[in-house]
């Protein structure tokens, strides 16, 4: 009884071993993968992301001051 508990857990090792290998070699497929764009193409990309924002910002800015001139309340619904 002993001796196939034993056997079950070393079984049950083996596969979480297995997996975590698996799970190791993808997120390095992953990270090789990341490593192939340009430095350029990520610069221009955080760029792009921050006139979002900018813009985004702004936009909001300009919606509280709007509700500040009228009679509804300053709460963004």
């Amino acid at each position: 009884m002993l001796s196939s508990s034993l056997r079950d857990l070393l079984h049950g090792l083996r596969v979480r071993k297995v997996m975590l290998d698996r799970a190791e070699k993808w997120e390095k497929g992953n990270s090789l993968a990341a490593s192939i764009f340009p430095a350029g193409a990520s610069d221009r990309f955080s760029r792009a992301e921050t006139t979002v924002e900018r813009r985004m910002y702004r936009a909001l800015v300009m919606l509280l001051t709007l509700r500040s001139e009228s009679s509804t309340p300053k709460k963004l619904s």
